[in-house]
């Protein structure tokens, strides 16, 4: 499991977990930070977390940069949709041009909220860290950086390149998709995946618990 994490960036247990067993499963690759129910919601609810509980697309995103893994232990799956979409960060040499990719090393994104504390610092969206690649994206605050009147024209341009890549991605399917049934458990390196689905159905039986792990030192 830790071998393939390294190898591939993400792995699906082939063992199904209860759901007693799934903590002590998250705990042998660190402290667990956050440990989240993912469901559809119902409006009002679902505003301060729109994207763990809205019925649509969710868009390719990492998540707190303190959590080195992500896993999600499934509950229920939707009858016809619900997989994981994953990006690896390793397809960015393919997908974007060598100057676009020094750009983003220049560009720093707000962290999201962790426990409902606003972000009060910022992440460089692609960083050499201890030998290895770390890229970090959410395309809201990506959004939000490209309405900024100081960012320079080559970081726009590496910005929008990569939010039309990622979309053309999710919208093509050009992805590794992994459709969790009840039971079973996905891990990714949070550092190395973007993570996200398609649409599904407003009244979705979709349940998972989403964990955030904080790597051993």
């Amino acid at each position: 499991m830790h071998e393939a994490l390294h190898r591939v960036g993400f792995c699906l247990l082939d063992t199904v977990l209860s759901a007693e067993e799934f903590h002590p499963f998250c705990r042998s690759f660190g402290a667990v930070i956050d440990d989240t129910t993912v469901a559809v919601r119902d409006s009002l609810a679902s505003r301060p977390r729109r994207y763990l509980s809205s019925p649509g697309p969710v868009p390719l995103h990492s998540d707190h940069p303190d959590a080195r893994y992500v896993a999600w232990w499934c509950e229920r799956q939707d009858h016809d949709n619900g997989a994981s979409l994953l990006y690896d960060s390793c397809w960015l040499e393919a997908d974007l041009k060598a100057e676009q990719i020094e750009a983003l090393r220049a560009l720093r994104l707000p962290c999201p909220d962790r426990y409902g504390v606003q972000p009060t610092h910022t992440e460089l969206v692609l960083v050499n860290s201890c030998g290895r690649e770390r890229f970090y994206f959410a395309p809201w605050h990506a959004s939000a950086l490209l309405r900024k009147s100081d960012t320079t024209g080559e970081e726009r341009s590496a910005l929008v390149h990569l939010i039309r890549v990622l979309e053309r991605r999710q919208r093509e399917r050009k992805l590794h998709a992994i459709r969790l049934e009840a039971g079973q458990v996905l891990i990714v390196d949070n550092h190395r995946i973007l993570h996200g689905r398609n649409e599904i159905s407003e009244n979705s039986p979709r349940k998972l618990r989403r964990v955030w792990i904080e790597e051993h030192v």
